[in-house]
């Protein structure tokens, strides 16, 4: 990975890039037994993939929270950001067993303390009475449309929670679709954060809020 491109967007220092290093390593030789990402895309590719997750950072304070991943695939947007907060605590939910397998893999290898892994559909783990409406924060990447979305996170969340949605620019007719959702489900569209990712092109997360009270403090402008 480019340290000075990290370094300049996210003030990662060198333990973190390091660790952030090696997980892009175990990415690019599990990808060989199992479909984790595209194989069309070389291992300097991958690098779109953690600065897509990163950008969160710079949008929602993370320290101190609880975070749930609904559907983490190869481990993103969870494992880049909890590499690089080691204060958050992360459980990643994902109902392949092969990727658990392999997210399992990576957080022995990194020792990172700050991550569970549970595999399992997340309908089934919504019904677990101590993960219900435990969660400050539910983040999603390649999941679903935005709909889905609000219905999975809504169990997970507190009130007050927030559903962070990584999508393109393309978005506007997702949020028309959630219209009647939103209400039903207790939901507020706050607002979206665009950025631009080296080399391809721009994208944005999507902030909601579950039950109201929201605190200016939780967002960053």
């Amino acid at each position: 990975m480019d340290q000075t491109t990290f370094s300049q967007i996210f003030k990662i220092d060198e333990d973190r890039l390091s660790g952030l290093n090696l997980f892009k390593k175990l990415l690019w030789e599990e990808n060989r037994k199992i479909n984790l990402f595209s194989r069309k895309l070389d291992i300097d590719d991958l690098d779109a993939h953690f600065i897509d997750s990163l950008f969160l950072m710079k949008f929602i304070d993370l320290n101190g929270k609880n975070v749930v991943d609904i559907g983490s695939g190869g481990g993103f947007p969870a494992l880049p950001l909890a590499i690089c907060n080691p204060k958050t605590e992360f459980t990643l939910i994902e109902s392949s067993t092969k990727k658990s397998n392999f997210l399992f893999n990576v957080i022995n290898k990194l020792n990172l303390r700050n991550v569970k892994i549970i595999n399992d559909r997340a309908e089934n783990v919504s019904n677990m009475q101590n993960l219900k409406e435990h969660f400050d924060l539910s983040i999603m990447r390649a999941v679903a449309k935005v709909p889905t979305l609000l219905e999975y996170a809504r169990p997970f969340l507190k009130k007050c929670g927030l559903l962070g949605a990584y999508k393109s620019l393309n978005f506007q007719s997702e949020l028309d679709l959630s219209k009647s959702i939103l209400k039903e489900l207790g939901f507020n569209f706050l607002r979206y954060y665009e950025y631009e990712l080296p080399k391809n092109g721009s994208r944005c997360i999507l902030v909601f809020e579950k039950d109201g009270g929201y605190s200016v403090t939780e967002v960053r402008s």
